[in-house]
C-alpha cells in the first residue's frame, strides 16, 4: 500500500492520487526476464543456423578431399598397376617352376618350398597395395585419430607414387631419421597430404625438361621444439613469386586444363593445420621448390563434428 504525498492517505489502489497508476518493482523485474528470455532464444536460434552451415561446410570439406584422392589415384593408376604386375609376374614364373617339378616326375621338396614361399610373398604383396588403395580411397571423415610414426605414413604415402616416380625417372633420396617421437592424428590425411606434395614435386620435375638428375629429397628430423620436421625439396622447375602466393588457395592451378584438380595443395594445408601443424614453401623460378612441415608431438584434439542441437 502507497501513502498519498499530499494528503498521506492510503489509497486502496495503490495508485498516486496525481500521477495515477505507481510500477512496481516486479513489474520491472517480469519485463526484464522477458527480455532475457527472448534474448535467449535468438541466440539458440543463431547457434542452431551456425551449427547447420558448419555442418554444411565440413561435409563439403570432405566431398571435396575425397574428390581430390580419386583424381590422385586416377593420376597414379597406372603406376599402381605396374607396381601390381611386378609380384604377379614372379608368381607365374613359380607356378611354372613347380608344374615344371611335377610334370617331370621330379621330388624336389626344397625347390618346391621356395617357389611356394616366393608366391606366398608376392600374393601378400598384391594384398597390401590393394587393400592400402582401397582404404585410402574410401570416403570417410570420421577416421579414428591415433598415435603415428612420421617415417611409416611417408612409406605408406611412397606406396602409389613412387612406381611413377621410377618411371619418370626420378631418383628419390630418403632421409628418415630413425625412432622418431609418435605424434598424434589421421594417418591418412597426412599421407594424403604427403602424397600431393611429392606429386607436386613430380610434376615439376617433368616441367623442368631435360637434366642430368631429377632429384626428390624427403627428410625427417625431430628437434627442440617438441615437433616432428618433414622436408620435401626437389631440383624442378621451380614456382615465380606470384604462383607461390597462390598455391595453397582451393582451385588455384598452373597445369593444363583436364591436368588437375587445383585443390591438392589447398587440401595438404587444411590437413596440416588441422594437427596444429604449419606448412612453408620457399621456391624460385629454376631452382626447385622446398615443402617444410612440422607436426607438434603434443597430443591434439581430433577434429568433431558440431553437435546438433538437442542430441
Amino acid at each position: 500500500m502507497l501513502k498519498d504525498d499530499t494528503s498521506g492517505q492510503v489509497l486502496k489502489d495503490g495508485s498516486d492520487p496525481q500521477n495515477g497508476p505507481v510500477h512496481t518493482v516486479h513489474d520491472a523485474s517480469r519485463a526484464s526476464d522477458a527480455q532475457h528470455i527472448e534474448l535467449a532464444r535468438q541466440l539458440e536460434t543463431v547457434k542452431f543456423d551456425l551449427q547447420k552451415k558448419t555442418d554444411a561446410l565440413r561435409e563439403d570439406r570432405a566431398q571435396l578431399q575425397h574428390v581430390e584422392k580419386l583424381a590422385l589415384i586416377g593420376k597414379f593408376g597406372a603406376s599402381v598397376i605396374h607396381e601390381l604386375n611386378n609380384p604377379l609376374t614372379v608368381i607365374a614364373a613359380e607356378a611354372d617352376e613347380i608344374m615344371d617339378i611335377a610334370c617331370g616326375g621330379q621330388n624336389d621338396g626344397l625347390l618346391i618350398r621356395t617357389s611356394a614361399r616366393h608366391i606366398k610373398d608376392c600374393a601378400n604383396r598384391v594384398r597390401h597395395i590393394i587393400d592400402h588403395v582401397r582404404l585410402y580411397a574410401r570416403k570417410d571423415a570420421t577416421d579414428p585419430w591415433d598415435e603415428l610414426d612420421v617415417n611409416q605414413v611417408i612409406k605408406n604415402a611412397l606406396l602409389m607414387v613412387k612406381p611413377r616416380l621410377q618411371q619418370a625417372g626420378v631418383n628419390l633420396r630418403l632421409s628418415l631419421r630413425e625412432k622418431l617421437s609418435p605424434i598424434w592424428g589421421n594417418g591418412h590425411n597426412l599421407e594424403s597430404a604427403f602424397q600431393n606434395i611429392i606429386a607436386n614435386a613430380a610434376d615439376a620435375l617433368v616441367a623442368a625438361g631435360n637434366c642430368e638428375d631429377h632429384i626428390i629429397t624427403i627428410t625427417t628430423g625431430e628437434g627442440i621444439e617438441a615437433c616432428i620436421s618433414v622436408t620435401i625439396s626437389d631440383n624442378g622447375c621451380g614456382m615465380t613469386e606470384n604462383v607461390r602466393n597462390h598455391i595453397f588457395e582451393p582451385f588455384f592451378t598452373t597445369k593444363d586444363k583436364g591436368q588437375g584438380t587445383g585443390l591438392g595443395l589447398a587440401i595438404t594445408k587444411n590437413h596440416i593445420e588441422e594437427h596444429r601443424g604449419s606448412l612453408e614453401v620457399s621456391s624460385s623460378a629454376g631452382k626447385g621448390t622446398v615443402f617444410r612441415i612440422k607436426l607438434p608431438l603434443e597430443r591434439c584434439p581430433q577434429p568433431t563434428r558440431t553437435p546438433k542441437p538437442g542430441s
